[in-house]
């Protein structure tokens, strides 16, 4: 009975552990794919800016009637500015997409350690439920086996009258047979 219980911690272990490793990966490949999606939504994000920035800088080009180093001093200033309006936008949709990830990281991992903690705690129940029934089992076997000696000294006491001294010694010598034949 005791190498099954043994047996059974060991698989409990083993499953315990394969579970970590499956809800790890799982948080892992879902945060991984988040992070893609964000990534790859910004990065379409900053070519639509970049183009509209293009486009906004030819309209200044094609609607101005100073000369030629006015404009391109006019356009490279509007453009810089355009530019700097559009990358500021992008770095706050950027610092939106971290945080947003990060929460639902942080969010993610403590329902796991909680779900973790409840399998654990009722696995380690289960346990000491089968530990109990084990001890209980062994402590009435080991009852019935006393009882059995008990039953065959005072057969042998019975059957003749024994002083007491030696009645004593049959007592002693009967339970350390049951103790070499691991009665005890």
């Amino acid at each position: 009975m005791l190498p099954n219980i043994i047996l059974s911690l060991s698989g409990l272990s083993l499953l315990t552990g394969l579970y970590f490793v499956v809800k790890t990966r799982a948080i892992y490949n879902n945060r991984k794919k988040r992070e893609e999606e964000l990534l790859t939504h910004a990065d379409h994000q900053a070519q639509h800016l970049i183009e509209k920035a293009k486009e906004q800088a030819l309209e200044i080009i094609s609607a101005a009637n100073t000369t030629a180093a006015e404009n391109k001093h006019q356009v490279d200033d509007r453009t810089n500015k355009i530019a700097k309006e559009h990358l500021q936008e992008f770095e706050k949709n950027l610092q939106s997409i971290s945080e947003t990830i990060k929460s639902v990281t942080t969010k993610e991992a403590a329902q796991f350690r909680q779900e973790a903690g409840k399998e654990l705690a009722t696995q380690y129940d289960q346990v000491l439920k089968q530990v109990a029934a084990y001890k209980k089992d062994k402590f009435a076997q080991a009852d019935n086996e006393v009882n059995q000696i008990v039953r065959e000294v005072f057969e042998k006491i019975a059957g003749k009258l024994i002083p007491a001294d030696q009645q004593q010694h049959l007592v002693m010598q009967a339970l350390e047979e049951a103790k070499k034949d691991h009665v005890f």
